[in-house]
């Protein structure tokens, strides 16, 4: 599902994707992340989402772990001013 909505541009849809645990590390059966899917596709809000979403997580694996969810929490704050158009 998260490569779906990259592909098609939906920032939205990731964000309740992964507010919902979506595992960011799965990839497409050509290999590809979300995150390469929607930079080779020029979304750049999904890009945006994704890679805070990545580095919220990474930052805290070393604290224990962190879900996707956690991160994608961490991602709502810069978003906080689209949220009617970024809500699940």
């Amino acid at each position: 599902a998260l490569s779906w909505a990259a592909n098609h541009g939906h920032p939205a849809a990731l964000l309740c994707l992964l507010r919902a645990g979506a595992d960011m590390t799965l990839r497409t059966a050509a290999g590809k992340t979300a995150l390469q899917i929607a930079k080779e596709k020029g979304h750049a809000e999904c890009v945006k989402v994704l890679a805070e979403a990545a580095a919220a997580a990474d930052g805290r694996a070393g604290a224990g772990g962190a879900s996707s969810g956690a991160a994608a929490a961490a991602v709502d704050a810069p978003l906080l001013g689209k949220r009617d158009s970024l809500s699940c």
